[in-house]
């Protein structure tokens, strides 16, 4: 038993629906229905917060989906922005300095958020493997950290798809595809790659170089069934290509295209 005087398993199921509705929320443009429960949680700190200084490798969420809390809850609040800047723009009232504004406070929190765990050590080598929640892996903390951190440039990489649309030729996004396919060459393709489906997918949305994409789209194909997702995810990045090539170099926004695919379709 925890101090909240849960078990283990009734604490990670908790965070685990956390982790579906809010990706299932990104997938339907919607803002996440627990968003103001969420950040308490994550930032009231204690035994559910990933970032509370916590060393029982149990309770972090990152074991199971990849993803630590702090990256999770700003996704979240990317997902919340974007649907905030929908609404305004459909009534001309966007404020484009305060959208601006919001943005560098999210990317901000992301930033923060990796020098903690650069400080803190998180990916030493020396630290014992931990359990990815899957059957039969195991995490090296290196790998871990790593795949946190592409994680956080995934989430840095959704933000500014939201503040300057999707187009692969801003420089902050092109900076981001750059730098999540070069953490990303830095795992070896693994099951692991079921942990990395959102960066894959939102990195091979946004890059321009049809190599790159035919490489990312090697990883998630050799995943074996039951992993649907994978297949479904495919044909949503496929269609944001077409669309780009046949559109005149418009904006093509892959949210757009996971909702045609099937609104039900999680990057997990």
């Amino acid at each position: 038993m925890t101090e909240s005087g849960l078990g283990v398993p009734a604490i990670l199921a908790m965070k685990m629906t956390m982790w579906f509705d809010i990706m299932a929320s990104m997938t339907r443009s919607t803002i996440p229905e627990h968003l103001l429960f969420y950040r308490h949680l994550i930032h009231g700190g204690g035994w559910w917060s990933d970032c509370s200084g916590s060393n029982d490798p149990d309770l972090k969420i990152d074991n199971l989906t990849g993803c630590p809390a702090d990256v999770l809850l700003c996704i979240a609040e990317i997902t919340k922005l974007a649907h905030w800047k929908v609404q305004e723009s459909r009534t001309r009232t966007l404020s484009v300095t305060q959208l601006i504004a919001r943005g560098n406070i999210i990317e901000s929190n992301l930033r923060m958020g990796e020098q903690a765990s650069n400080q803190s050590g998180y990916g030493a080598m020396s630290r014992p493997s931990m359990s990815t929640g899957l059957p039969g892996m195991t995490l090296r903390t290196d790998t871990q950290a790593m795949v946190a951190s592409i994680y956080r440039e995934a989430a840095i990489l959704y933000l500014h798809s939201v503040l300057s649309e999707c187009h692969p030729g801003v420089p902050e996004i092109s900076r981001s595809v750059a730098e999540i396919k070069r953490k990303l060459e830095n795992i070896m393709p693994s099951y692991m790659d079921r942990t990395l489906i959102f960066p894959i997918f939102i990195v091979s949305c946004l890059s321009s170089d049809p190599v790159s994409l035919e490489v990312l789209k090697g990883r998630t194909l050799r995943l074996q069934e039951p992993f649907m997702n994978c297949h479904r995810t495919q044909h949503a990045i496929e269609a944001v290509w077409i669309r780009r090539a046949t559109n005149g170099g418009q904006s093509v926004d892959w949210r757009e295209s996971l909702r045609q695919v099937g609104s039900d379709l999680l990057l997990v």
